[in-house]
């Protein structure tokens, strides 16, 4: 039988979220290039680590769901969340009765499928 030691689960947890964290510059390099022009990697590398924390504060885990919550970061504001025009987009994100993918996809369809 395999046995997993917390520290071997610790450096694989690790390893995985430095994976997804690279993954997601990527994508902002990627699919918003005029904004990940203006900011310095470091800068988005920051952004995504606080995007997965915001997400997960709304229940959203999947990675395309969390690529499109630091999408809105990135193309409306970091506090997109919390900006007085957005409070539409909030009412959904607070939403209990959603999954991730459903807020996002609300919101997205909202917002005519663009960030």
């Amino acid at each position: 039988m395999l046995v997993i030691r917390k520290e071997q689960m610790r450096v694989l947890n690790e390893y995985a979220r430095n994976n997804f964290e690279k993954r997601a510059v990527d994508y902002v390099a990627r699919e918003h290039p005029e904004q990940f022009a203006e900011m310095a990697e470091s800068y988005t590398r920051t952004l995504v680590r606080f995007g997965i924390g915001k997400a997960s504060k709304y229940d959203i885990h999947a990675e395309d769901d969390i690529l499109r919550f630091i999408g809105l970061m990135v193309t409306i504001d970091p506090g997109f969340d919390d900006l007085d025009e957005m409070a539409w987009a909030r009412e959904i994100l607070d939403e209990e009765a959603f999954d991730g993918s459903e807020k996002m996809e609300l919101i997205y369809e909202q917002m005519g499928d663009k960030p």
